[in-house]
């Protein structure tokens, strides 16, 4: 049973659950956050959607409806596009 510690002054909080229902990031992290990085060809009206942990998401922006995130791989393909100018 998975359990998650949070200190919080002089009292250690702990939480345990049966297991998360978020996926699991590609580091091991939990999922709290997906890709949101627009495909291409056939699939151009999804987006990744790969699971990412707080640590490994990249916050692009905020919008209205959201915050729009990208995992590492995806935030370095935007920045070398930003960098051609493209």
């Amino acid at each position: 049973m998975p359990c998650d510690f949070k200190k919080i002054g002089d009292v250690t909080l702990i939480a345990c659950s049966r297991g998360s229902s978020l996926p699991a990031c590609s580091c091991g992290g939990r999922g709290e956050y997906l890709c949101d990085y627009p495909l291409k060809g056939s699939k151009e009206v999804q987006t990744c959607d790969r699971p990412l942990c707080r640590n490994c998401a990249k916050l692009i922006r905020k919008t209205a409806s959201g915050s729009i995130h990208y995992c590492p791989a995806h935030q370095r393909i935007a920045e070398k596009k930003e960098a051609e100018g493209s």
